[in-house]
């Protein structure tokens, strides 16, 4: 009777206060509609409504208005006591992933905001939405705006640009690059692609193109991703700002590649037979009057300097004048004397191009190719030159193993090798120094490929030379062919004699390379270089009386075999039998340490345990035999109690 009392008394208490509740929740005007059909009690109950039916409120609206568009200033007036989170609006009761809601919420935000038209969108940003409770609606769109305006309002033909933030990656497709630029065309109306070139930066800025600026680097190159298919020419554009920022050379490059396709130059070479009316008759004057003083040839020196250009080429230049050899003889004596060369073998100290740059050029590619050796062999043909001491030989002249050959064959006197073997002694660095440092540089320093191109019928072992590539070692080919070697050498005939061999045996036949790759254990090598013999890890150790001769290693084999095996505890072991442990490295453990015997083991590991052999699932051959012959007869009264306490004293 006095429960049913006080719960009637707590029932009736509970309805005044939610009473008390819905009148201070419905005193404001605005929000009294609303609380009223969604049954709001607390102030904070009208997180769970739906935003979009909030902003569908005419009174709601018109206090937003009233208070500068936020809709948090308009609960701040409403409810003074209650501190507002605007990003809980729109997370618990409205279902943006409905279309029809956030078209009633974009709908609401527009009359809030004025907006007329679909492009007034454009104006619009996500801290305006944020005001009025739509954080839930950005949060579905990953922050997008834009995605989210265009996936509610889809009928409309958006352009994306023109949003405060376009969605996100926007600017990171091509196809929407050309989509800009062919609005931006129509915005300028263009008429063609070539129209681009007269385009400004400032204008291309306020047509929105800033952010592809940022992407693109340049409008010039905005272009040439958009449009491929376009011969893009940077030397067009009349405002340097629209180009990437190169120098004048480079921009002018492009003016002289442009008009040699134009006049059918298919090489610099071509350039000879042009004169400053070519230029000027297609629009190149002000080039060369602005920047090259009228000259052609000062125009392509500038522009392509990686070429050797030589004014007696042109027109001006006599017919022929190289032909008479006398000509030639007269000029080398010249350079001989300009560059203090008073010997013959002085000239191999200079290059082609060092006499090209005297005057030679014509000389030296139209006559000699470019070969200094030949040139000189002709001029000066009393003097016995050998080609491989010029700094510059012919071109692929060290390509030719007849002439890698004779080179070291040369040399073979000055380092002391009498036999094919002694070139394994030699440092590369050695023929450097005697002229061979091109020849080196060919075979990247590796003296092995060198030897082997020069004197391919000799059976060259790279791994005995001074020095071997370290990165020869980590070809398993090569390490294969090693070992194979090394088989051969140790006279090994089975894999099981490998137990036997020791470290120091590879090192001492120069396989010290190879062991470093494997932390100078001749068992990995072993394993990686014949992974298809199973290779027992503990007869390495027997073979070598290393790992398995110290204690503390088998204890801590032993550890990692019971944990493997759930052995919590030492008793743990007496449920373990050899065959719990069959082709496992633990088996081969016990059989060549301790003759297959775990009992054996764990006494040696553990001696400080009183082990039990009879609790073992097998247990230890002869130990019945043995103790019934044995005068300690500790270990069977052991038993026989054991016995006792389980049967009773029966």
């Amino acid at each position: 009777m006095l429960l049913n009392v006080a719960r009637a008394s707590s029932a009736r208490r509970r309805n005044v206060s939610v009473q008390s509740r819905r009148s201070n929740a419905t005193k404001t005007t605005s929000f009294a509609t609303l609380n009223t059909s969604n049954g709001i009690i607390e102030p904070s109950d009208l997180y769970k409504v739906d935003v979009a039916e909030i902003l569908s409120n005419q009174e709601v609206r018109s206090d937003i208005l009233k208070n500068s568009k936020s809709l948090l200033a308009t609960l701040q007036n409403a409810y003074p006591a209650h501190t507002w989170e605007m990003d809980r609006f729109g997370r618990e009761g409205t279902q943006w992933q409905d279309k029809a809601t956030r078209k009633r919420f974009f709908d609401a935000v527009a009359e809030i905001y004025g907006v007329k038209r679909n492009r007034d969108w454009y104006k619009i940003k996500a801290e305006d939405i944020i005001a009025l409770g739509g954080s839930g609606l950005l949060q579905e769109y990953f922050g997008s705006l834009a995605k989210a305006i265009m996936d509610t309002y889809s009928e409309f033909e958006w352009q994306e640009w023109r949003f405060d933030e376009p969605p996100p990656g926007f600017w990171k497709l091509t196809s929407n690059w050309r989509r800009f630029l062919i609005y931006v065309a129509e915005k300028h109306k263009h008429a063609s692609l070539e129209d681009w070139y007269g385009m400004s930066l400032s204008f291309f800025i306020r047509a929105g193109g800033e952010p592809l600026l940022r992407e693109a680097g340049t409008i010039y190159q905005a272009l040439r991703n958009a449009f491929p298919d376009h011969a893009w020419e940077m030397w067009k554009f009349h405002h340097p700002s629209a180009v990437p920022n190169v120098s004048k050379e480079v921009l002018h490059r492009g003016y002289f590649d442009s008009l040699a396709k134009r006049l059918g130059i298919d090489s610099l070479e071509g350039w000879y037979n042009v004169d400053a009316n070519a230029v000027h008759q297609n629009g190149g004057s002000g080039i060369l009057q602005q920047h090259y003083k009228f000259s052609l040839v000062y125009a392509l020196q500038q522009v392509y300097p990686e070429h050797e250009w030589h004014p007696w080429r042109f027109k001006r230049m006599q017919r022929g004048y190289w032909k008479s050899l006398d000509n030639q003889v007269r000029f080398f004596d010249w350079v001989a004397e300009k560059l203090g060369i008073q010997r013959k073998e002085d000239w191999y100290d200079h290059t082609g191009s060092g006499i090209a740059k005297l005057g030679g050029s014509t000389l030296l590619n139209k006559i000699y190719r470019e070969n200094l050796f030949f040139a000189l062999s002709t001029v000066y043909p009393d003097h016995p030159w050998e080609e491989w001491r010029f700094r510059q030989t012919t071109r692929g002249y060290w390509n030719h193993p007849t002439n890698q050959r004779s080179f070291l064959e040369q040399i073979q006197s000055a380092l002391g090798i009498s036999q094919m073997s002694d070139w394994y002694h030699i440092n590369p660095g050695t023929i450097n120094s005697l002229g061979g440092s091109t020849l080196v540089r060919k075979f990247k320093g590796s003296l092995p490929d060198l030897l082997a191109s020069a004197f391919p019928d000799h059976e060259w072992l790279p791994w005995k030379f001074y020095r071997t590539n370290a990165n020869w070692w980590r070809d398993a080919k090569n390490r294969r062919m090693y070992m194979d070697w090394a088989t051969k050498q140790l006279g090994i005939s089975s894999m099981d004699e490998w137990y036997k061999i020791n470290v120091s045996e590879i090192k001492n036949l120069d396989g010290s390379g190879m062991l470093s790759l494997y932390g100078d254990s001749l068992q990995k090598a072993l394993a990686s270089v014949f992974p298809y013999n199973k290779w027992d890890h503990f007869k390495f150790s027997q073979a070598h009386g290393g790992w398995c001769s110290v204690p503390e290693n088998r204890r801590a084999f032993l550890i990692s075999v019971g944990k493997h095996l759930g052995v919590r505890q030492l008793s743990d072991w007496y449920k373990i039998s050899m065959l719990d442990m069959r082709g496992t490295e633990a088996q081969s453990f016990l059989t060549h340490i301790y003759g297959n015997s775990l009992y054996r083991c764990l006494k040696d590991l553990y001696p400080e345990y009183s082990w039990k052999p009879w609790k073992f699932r097998q247990v230890p051959q002869r130990f019945w035999i043995d103790q019934a012959s044995n005068p300690d007869r500790s270990l069977l009264a052991a038993f026989m109690s054991a016995i006792e306490v389980v049967f009773g004293n029966t």
